[in-house]
């Protein structure tokens, strides 16, 4: 199989000799403009095949952990639907944690906090402090556009019903009031430590302990 680096510069060579790109290439070379938008558009196709080849079999649509929507894109991920992948106990909590903080992206972009429900523990803190946050925002009118530039994953434990997953994030995070910016940071990390219970077959958020290491 060609790896998509060598695919790419392949493709660039190829691109490079036919005479209609060398023409508009040297006709480019008179128009400054021209030539950048001509380079813009090189750099993006092959930008695209690079990543196209390195999805492979992996790029089918399911979301796995590292990989998180951005503000405003559907959390489609239900704690009923982690009931039902294979894998430890363990793996099945890390999957929790993402799916809750899908939700949470959305939530906090649409000023929402309904949308954590169904991933937190009715009996749980993390239920009375997501309701007392967004009862906080309300009055404000405060939204946030999250973005996590990197995560992993230190520590993942699972006894029984009851789970505990630790993690590192590096966040972006702008704060709008009424659509206004207010605050707006770049390379947040957090150190998080995840409490989970099993009910019904769902691992549920019981508690969120986050520490910020660096903002």
């Amino acid at each position: 199989m060609t790896a998509p680096g060598h695919l790419a510069d392949a493709l660039l060579h190829r691109m490079l000799a036919l005479p209609a790109v060398e023409r508009a290439l040297n006709g480019a070379l008179a128009r400054p403009r021209v030539l950048q938008t001509t380079a813009a558009g090189l750099c993006a196709l092959l930008a695209t095949i690079s990543l196209a080849g390195g999805l492979g079999d992996s790029g089918r649509g399911a979301t796995v952990p590292g990989s998180w929507p951005q503000a405003g894109e559907a959390a489609t991920s239900t704690p009923s639907a982690l009931a039902e992948q294979r894998g430890s106990p363990a793996d099945q909590a890390i999957e929790a944690v993402a799916a809750y903080n899908r939700a949470s992206i959305a939530a906090a972009a649409l000023g929402d906090g309904g949308l954590l429900l169904p991933h937190l523990d009715p009996d749980g803190p993390a239920r009375a402090s997501a309701e007392a946050e967004y009862a906080r925002r309300a009055p404000a009118g405060e939204t946030r556009n999250a973005t996590l530039r990197r995560w992993g994953v230190l520590r993942a434990e699972a006894d029984g019903d009851v789970a505990t997953v630790e993690t590192q994030e590096l966040w972006d995070l702008a704060v709008r009031e009424r659509g206004r910016l207010v605050d707006s940071r770049r390379g947040v990390l957090t150190r998080n430590v995840y409490a989970l219970r099993l009910r019904s077959e769902r691992w549920l958020i019981t508690d969120v302990i986050s520490d910020t290491l660096l903002q």
